[in-house]
C-alpha cells in the first residue's frame, strides 16, 4: 500500500525531449545566469548549458554534466524576458517561473568546485540545507547550532556511513516527505527516507506482529481489493494508464481513485506532454458514464497518492467546478523577490459535474495530491473528509553532494485560497475520518469509503 514520495524530481520532471526549437540557444539566453532562490546557476553557452549548485562558498556541478538544448526545454524551459538582464527559468509545467539574473562571470566558488571530500560534502550539505529549507524554523530547529555541534565530528578518514548518520542525525524532527537524502542504486532507495507516518508506524507494527502477511503488496492490495473488489465491488474500471480507478458504489454514488498525479498517458513515473490530454479524457469519460446514471454525487479518493505535477492537479479540479476560483498561490522563500505565482481553477471544457463531491486524504496524500487537496478545498461544492494531508506542499527542490549523493529539500511556501499555509502540518479535512486505523489497516480504507457514500447519498 503506501507509496512514498521518493521519486527522483528528474525522472518525474523530464518529459521526453522533444524536437530542437532551435541549433542553438538564442543570444539573449547565452552567458551566465544565477537564480533568485532556489540555487541554481546555469551557464548557456551556444548549443549547450551547464548547471552548478551555487550557495555560499559552496559549488557543486550538477552530475549531468553539458545539457543539449532539447534537455534544457525538458527539464527545464528557459524564456528570454523583456529586460537582457533577467532570464524565466520555468518549471516543466511551465506554470511557474524561476527569476535568473544575469551575471559577468561564474561565481568565485565555482573556480574551484567543493571537493569530495568527508568535510566538503558535510560543508555541502550544511550549506543547502540551512539556505533552502526554508522551514527549519517550524520544527524549532537550530541549523547553525547543529552544524557547529557536527562539524566537530567530521574527520579526513571519515567512512560514508558515518557521515550519512551523522546527517541523518542533523535532519532529526524534521516531518517532511520532501526532505531526504542519499542515492538510488539499481532502482532502489539508499539513505535517509521522509519520516515515517502514523500509518507507517501502524504498518511497521502490523508487520513485526505478524497481523498482516509480510509478502503482502500493499499497494496492490489497497487498489486491487480495497478499491477494486471491496468498494466497486468488481465492477470498477481502471483508466488513465492504469493511474485512475473508478466506477459506482452501491449506493448510486459516483467514486474515482488517483493513484498518483502523474504518468496518466501510460508512461509510469514520467511525466510527459501527453499525460494532460489523456487525464482530460479520461475525466471526460467518466464523468459522462456516471452523468447516464444521475450519480448524486462523487467521491474523490486521493488518500493514498504521492503526488506529481501540480499542472495536473488542477485539470482534475476543473471538471468539478462551474465558475474560476483563485485556489492557491505559492513562492520561493529563499529568494529576494517577493512576488506569488496566483493559480485559479477554471471550468473545463468538456464534461463536468458541478453536484457534491467528497474528496479522501489521508497522512498518506502528499505533494501534488495537496494541491489538488487545495485547489479542491476551493470550489464551493467540495467536501474535505478523511484525515489531514501528509504537510509536503512544496515542490522537491534537488541538490546533490560532491559525492552524487541527491539532497532533497522544501523551500516554497504554498497558501490556499484563504492564505493559510499547511507545510509541515497537513491539511485540515471539514470533517475528519480515519482512512486507515491501525486496528484494521487492510478493510478500514473500505469501511470509510462506505460511510462517505452514505454520507453523500443522505445528504
Amino acid at each position: 500500500m503506501f507509496t512514498r514520495p521518493i521519486l527522483s524530481t528528474l525522472a518525474l520532471c523530464a518529459a521526453a525531449a522533444s524536437p530542437a526549437i532551435a541549433d542553438r540557444f538564442p543570444e539573449n539566453t547565452q552567458g551566465v545566469w544565477q537564480t533568485d532562490g532556489y540555487g541554481y546557476v546555469l551557464e548557456i553557452r551556444p548549443n549547450v548549458a551547464l548547471a552548478h549548485n551555487v550557495t555560499g562558498t559552496v559549488c557543486v556541478p550538477n552530475m549531468l554534466g553539458a545539457l543539449t538544448i532539447e534537455m534544457v526545454m525538458a527539464l527545464f524551459p528557459i524564456a528570454a524576458t523583456e529586460d537582457e538582464n533577467v532570464l524565466h527559468i520555468l518549471q516543466s509545467n511551465g506554470d511557474h517561473a524561476m527569476w535568473a539574473d544575469r551575471l559577468d562571470a561564474l561565481p568565485a566558488a565555482c573556480d574551484t568546485p567543493t571537493p569530495n571530500t568527508p568535510m566538503g560534502n558535510f560543508d555541502a550539505f550544511a550549506a543547502f540545507v540551512g539556505q533552502h529549507h526554508t522551514f527549519l524554523p517550524l520544527y524549532n530547529i537550530d541549523w547553525a547550532a547543529r552544524v557547529t555541534h557536527a562539524r566537530t565530528k567530521v574527520t579526513p578518514a571519515m567512512s560514508d556511513h558515518a557521515l550519512m548518520t551523522l546527517m541523518m542525525e542533523m535532519m532529526r524532527d524534521i516531518s517532511d516527505p520532501h526532505t531526504m537524502l542519499g542515492r538510488i542504486v539499481d532502482d532502489e532507495w539508499q539513505g535517509i527516507a521522509p519520516d515515517m507516518t502514523d500509518t507507517d508506524h501502524a504498518i511497521a507494527a502490523a508487520l513485526k506482529a505478524g497481523d498482516i502477511p509480510a509478502d503482502l503488496d500493499l499497494d496492490e492490495y489497497f487498489w486491487n481489493v480495497s478499491v477494486d473488489e471491496q468498494v466497486l465491488q468488481g465492477q470498477g474500471e481502471i483508466t488513465a494508464g492504469g493511474m485512475i480507478h473508478y466506477g459506482i458504489t452501491g449506493d448510486n454514488i459516483g467514486y474515482i481513485g488517483l493513484r498518483g498525479m502523474y504518468g496518466f498517458a501510460g508512461n509510469d513515473d514520467i511525466i510527459s506532454e501527453a499525460d494532460s490530454p489523456a487525464l482530460d479524457a479520461a475525466l471526460d469519460m467518466i464523468l459522462s458514464d456516471f452523468a447516464e446514471t444521475d450519480i448524486a454525487a462523487v467521491i474523490v479518493d486521493i488518500s493514498n497518492n504521492p503526488g506529481g505535477d501540480d499542472a495536473f492537479s488542477r485539470i482534475v479540479a476543473s471538471h468539478f467546478t462551474e465558475a474560476e476560483h483563485h485556489a492557491y498561490a505559492k513562492r520561493p522563500l529563499d529568494a529576494t523577490r517577493t512576488e506569488f505565482s496566483r493559480f485559479s481553477i477554471a471550468p473545463a471544457n468538456g464534461t463536468r459535474f458541478t453536484g457534491p463531491v467528497y474528496l479522501m486524504t489521508s497522512n498518506m496524500t502528499y505533494s501534488a495530491a495537496e494541491i489538488l487537496t487545495m485547489s479542491m478545498r476551493a470550489l464551493p461544492n467540495v467536501t474535505h473528509v478523511g484525515q489531514k494531508t501528509g504537510g509536503g506542499l512544496s515542490d522537491l527542490l534537488s541538490k546533490e553532494l560532491p559525492n552524487g549523493w541527491g539532497l532533497g529539500l522544501s523551500n516554497e511556501l504554498y497558501l490556499d485560497h484563504e492564505g493559510t499555509s499547511w507545510e509541515g502540518l497537513g491539511i485540515t479535512p471539514e470533517i475528519e475520518l480515519s482512512v486507515f486505523p491501525a486496528n484494521n489497516l487492510l478493510h478500514g480504507h473500505a469501511l470509510a469509503v462506505e460511510t462517505v457514500a452514505d454520507m453523500a447519498a443522505n445528504n
